[in-house]
């Protein structure tokens, strides 16, 4: 009898996705949504990409709306017997709930890589006088994902000599040339 009950507080406890093979985190929650199954596949070319997960939710009413967009990480045991994980992060593209039996309810979503989004966009336009990173910037930005090349704070590198840091050098292109005149005589 008391196996029972242990079984019944557990269930009323809620679910956890701990010890499951398949574990998947979105914005709503590390357990908001338990995963069923998830079929997919993965490509060097053609997006890199495309899995279609199955979750179950005890909340019928999950604000889909907020998974459209959002982040996704999905995780599955490597190796059985271990905890190492393979993990994806991905953007949910396309969600929906597809059934609603017992008190528990079955959504699916769709996940993609960021870069996947950019299909999603329809226009022309026509660059001049542009490098590589200034196009690939106006183009992602207009995505919130973020810059090409993160703005990383200028470095003024200073290098020792071998006379003493008395004697060292801020490089930069006056100072680069002062250096080399002063080490090649």
């Amino acid at each position: 009898m008391s196996t029972n009950m242990d079984v019944l507080k557990k269930l009323a406890g809620g679910w956890s996705q701990h010890d499951r093979f398949l574990r998947v985190t979105t914005p709503l929650g590390a357990d908001a949504l338990v995963a069923e199954s998830l079929l997919g596949w993965e490509a060097v070319d053609h997006g890199g990409y495309r899995f279609q997960l199955t979750a179950l939710s005890g909340n019928a009413a999950l604000p889909l709306e907020r998974l459209i967009g959002a982040t996704i990480l999905i995780e599955w045991r490597a190796r059985e017997g271990s905890d190492v994980r393979r993990p994806v992060h991905g953007h949910i593209i396309a969600a929906e709930r597809i059934g609603y039996n017992g008190g528990l309810a079955r959504f699916r979503l769709e996940v993609e890589p960021w870069l996947a989004v950019l299909r999603q966009r329809v226009d022309h336009y026509n660059f001049q006088n542009a490098s590589v990173l200034d196009i690939s910037e106006q183009i992602f930005g207009y995505h919130n994902a973020g810059s090409v090349v993160p703005a990383w704070p200028t470095l003024t590198w200073t290098r020792n000599c071998m006379w003493g840091p008395a004697n060292s050098y801020q490089d930069g292109p006056e100072e680069q040339d002062n250096f080399q005149k002063a080490t090649t005589g």
